[in-house]
């Protein structure tokens, strides 16, 4: 079970407080389905690392696991 999440207002715009990742986007059509609307909208602009720069988690070859910064002296 989640917990809900915290919600923040920056710029006016109501944003999920602690996420990784953000973006903002302009809504460019609301398609009626059913009882829902699917929203197409186009990205303008967004960020990463929030004010504790967590790391994001990927999925791949069948795990979780998080991106992390290359070490010194190696090629990227």
């Amino acid at each position: 079970m989640f917990r809900s999440p915290a919600i923040g207002y920056d710029d006016g715009l109501t944003s999920v407080a602690g996420a990784v990742a953000w973006l903002e986007c302009r809504m460019v059509d609301r398609i009626p389905a059913g009882d829902h609307h699917i929203v197409l909208a186009t990205p303008v602009r967004g960020g990463h690392g929030g004010r504790d720069q967590s790391r994001p988690l990927l999925y791949h070859d069948r795990r979780y696991t998080s991106v992390t910064e290359p070490k010194e002296g190696t090629k990227p």
